[in-house]
């Protein structure tokens, strides 16, 4: 897969490149030969709150939103896959929380909200195992000395 990102939000001058290289890497994960376009997006807390009460009625800020663009019946040269938008502060906090680097912490959030636009989730157990798993090949592969940090994250019973 061949992507094209556009990046905006204070953290993208700084993550910018990092953030370019996370997702084509992501994106050679699976093979595909289209050219395929994504936004992503990095917010304040008060912006993600504001997001996540609008789209999913949830008033409390989150990590990662991703927004499906709608399906073109008349393709064009390049598919456009949506929105990752990423809590900057949140990232931030999740890596401090964790013993992260800011880079993985940011890696992560990059890697999830790409595959919910390419209709991976987490819901149902079995999902959040496939997915799960997607997201530690992917990040291994940027990430080697990382490995298994991201274990167990996406399904936690009763939650």
């Amino acid at each position: 897969m061949r992507l094209e990102v556009t990046l905006s939000g204070r953290c993208a001058k700084t993550y910018g490149d990092f953030s370019q290289k996370v997702l084509k890497r992501a994106g050679e994960f699976f093979h595909r030969k289209e050219k395929t376009i994504l936004s992503v997006s990095f917010v304040d807390d008060a912006s993600m709150r504001a997001l996540n009460r609008r789209y999913r009625g949830k008033d409390k800020t989150t990590n990662v939103l991703s927004f499906s663009a709608p399906a073109s019946p008349a393709e064009k040269s390049a598919r456009d896959l949506g929105d990752i938008v990423v809590s900057a502060p949140k990232a931030k906090k999740e890596a401090k929380e964790n013993g992260w680097t800011i880079e993985y912490s940011f890696a992560r959030l990059l890697v999830h909200g790409f595959l919910h636009l390419l209709d991976y989730d987490h819901v149902r157990r079995k999902d959040a195992k496939k997915m799960e798993s997607l997201e530690e090949k992917i990040l291994a592969g940027i990430f080697p000395k990382e490995k298994n940090k991201n274990k167990g994250h996406l399904w936690k019973e009763g939650a």
